[in-house]
């Protein structure tokens, strides 16, 4: 049994089956995918299909909240936001992968039941990050979504012998392996590559996939 976890994927189904396709993926292995399947990419509706479709073929898949899927979900509840949403979080692009705008009820019910955040043995799983300022983090499930520049606030004691895994904030591959060569003295690592914003913004255009027990990981350019 292997274990890899992804993040930010928005919309870039080709990347993420290219690198599905590099990991050979089997059904003993464990994928966590760390929310941001959507917005700013051509292929949202496409990546939840690949998402369920591994699911129902039998593949352990887990899948967080994401801080765009909870705005996909806030914008459909409440109209005053739905231009936020469709022009600052690149919503439109998500529209556009549905045929017509038609959201099918397994996508709308598969996105309103993801967690916001998981913890294994040696392992814990987020977005974003936690507001180790508060008693309880897991009780501020905002910051879960959309905290950035929390490492200074890390506490180890109450993250105990585990490594905190998230995405959310885009940043350079050799930034990323930085922080996976430094896990012994920070334990926490961003995996967000930046796929989507590739030809964008310097140093970015990979989808990451982290291996929890070799601790390798494979950059997979943007494809879409």
């Amino acid at each position: 049994m292997r274990r890899f976890a992804v993040s930010d994927i928005h919309g870039c189904n080709k990347t993420f089956r290219n690198l599905l396709d590099r990991l050979a993926l089997t059904r003993d292995d464990e994928l966590y995918l760390l929310g941001d399947f959507i917005d700013r990419g051509p292929g949202s509706k496409q990546v939840i299909d690949t998402v369920l479709e591994l699911a129902d073929s039998g593949y352990c898949v887990s899948s967080l909240m994401g801080n765009h899927e909870y705005a996909f979900l806030r914008a459909l509840s409440e109209a005053s936001f739905y231009d936020t949403w469709e022009n600052g979080y690149g919503g439109k692009a998500t529209m556009d992968s549905y045929d017509a705008g038609r959201i099918p009820e397994e996508h709308l019910e598969w996105i309103g039941n993801l967690s916001f955040y998981l913890s294994v043995e040696d392992y814990f799983f987020v977005h974003a990050g936690l507001n180790f300022r508060t008693p309880d983090p897991l009780k501020d499930p905002t910051s879960m979504l959309y905290i950035r520049n929390w490492y200074d606030e890390l506490d180890r004691s109450w993250l105990g012998n585990r490594i905190l895994v998230h995405g959310h904030t885009p940043i350079a591959k050799e930034a990323i392996l930085r922080q996976r060569d430094s896990l012994d003295y920070l334990p926490a690592l961003n995996i967000d590559a930046g796929c989507v914003y590739a030809g964008i913004r310097p140093g970015l255009g990979y989808l990451c996939a982290f291996d929890l027990d070799s601790r390798a990981l494979y950059f997979e350019e943007k494809a879409d």
